[in-house]
């Protein structure tokens, strides 16, 4: 028998999962940024769940596994809706020091003005693999990092989080990983997918 998602989830259990760091047993739904398929496994049964930590300022990857795509697609459905339906309520879903950090990396682009700056949670997607898989039991090894997608006056900026972050500390630009900032005007192709979170820009 397979398990049902209710969309009125407080949390996110893991219990059921493949999970690899050492985190707490549930994620607040507020702090999901996306819920899609691995890139190189769009017809396997895997699903990531990327989230960014409010306290400790750092993104994580929660890979799951299920019996059929069926399954997959359920739940994918149900812990988008209900992380949507939370971040809707969170009145601060983008934490001061967050804003600032990247207001200092648009700034040093020199595109930076208060009235023209607009900030996204975002998950920059890529693979650390090489060659074909076989097999679904490497799901989680995929490199995967939260960040920020700014809107600034003339640019689209890319960018990751610092190396190094804690909830007292404030990184300098010399600790800034380096994202990318591409021209609005060199925006050529926007894909949404309709099936999960994934979206990707063409610039030229």
């Amino acid at each position: 028998m397979k398990s049902t998602p209710s969309p009125l989830l407080g949390s996110l259990q893991d219990s059921n999962s493949d999970h690899s760091g050492d985190m707490a047993a549930r994620i607040p739904l507020e702090q999901i940024v996306a819920v899609y398929q691995p890139e190189d496994l769009r017809h396997s049964t895997s699903l990531d769940v990327s989230y960014l930590d409010k306290d400790s300022g750092q993104g994580s990857t929660l890979a799951m596994q299920f019996i059929d795509i069926e399954e997959r697609d359920t739940w994918s459905t149900a812990i988008r809706t209900a992380s949507n339906r939370a971040r809707l309520l969170d009145t601060d879903p983008i934490q001061v020091r967050q804003a600032e950090y990247a207001a200092r990396v648009v700034e040093r682009e020199q595109d930076y003005d208060v009235s023209n700056f607009t900030i996204y949670k975002v998950v920059m997607r890529g693979t650390t693999r090489t060659g074909s898989r076989s097999s679904t039991d490497e799901t989680g090894k995929a490199s995967t990092n939260v960040g920020f997608l700014v809107i600034g006056m003339h640019k689209v900026h890319l960018i990751p989080l610092p190396k190094t972050t804690g909830r007292f500390s404030s990184p300098s630009l010399v600790e800034l990983n380096d994202g990318g900032s591409f021209g609005i005007l060199s925006l050529t192709r926007i894909v949404v997918d309709a099936i999960d979170d994934s979206f990707s820009l063409t610039f030229r």
